[in-house]
């Protein structure tokens, strides 16, 4: 009959942990850039989620007011409110000679992203492009702030066409 040994501690070795160690180390340096794209890619859909709703806003503006919104705070008249992490970098009206040309120019980045979005509604029929944020007029803001607020103001002083 053998009988344990009481002097003696069962155990891992030390090559045994720094393998454990340097296993676990190595998966996550492989999976940090995986996990930081797939958290940009979310951040730059949820910016395309909240300029498609400001467009739907605009949209209604127009249709209520008869005159296009100068400033994302004019579309609280008409229920939009910018999610708290975005800041629109750009709002701007721009008056064509007809209707047909008019259009708001709409540029907003989430807090944390590197990627700002914009559109032209109604010109680019809700396409929207991408840019990094240093190459836009979001780097220009301050890449932070209050989210949300392209401004001051009241109702839009451009007449629809």
């Amino acid at each position: 009959m053998r009988r344990l040994s009481t002097g003696s501690s069962q155990g891992f070795t030390l090559v045994e942990l720094t393998l454990v160690t340097l296993v676990i180390g190595l998966l996550a340096l492989i999976l940090a850039p995986l996990i930081s794209r797939a958290r940009e890619k979310a951040a730059v859909s949820a910016t395309k989620v909240d300029l498609r709703n400001a467009m739907w806003a605009v949209e209604t503006y127009v249709n209520t007011n008869t005159s296009w919104p100068t400033t994302v705070d004019a579309l609280e008249d008409v229920g939009y409110t910018p999610s708290s992490d975005v800041t629109y970098c750009q709002f701007q009206y721009l008056a064509g000679s007809g209707p047909s040309d008019s259009y708001v120019q709409m540029q907003a980045w989430r807090a944390g992203s590197k990627t700002a979005v914009s559109t032209r509604y109604p010109l680019d029929g809700g396409a929207m492009t991408e840019a990094d944020v240093g190459k836009t007029s979001c780097a220009a803001s301050g890449k932070g702030g209050k989210g949300g607020k392209g401004g001051k103001g009241g109702k839009g002083k451009g007449k629809k066409s």
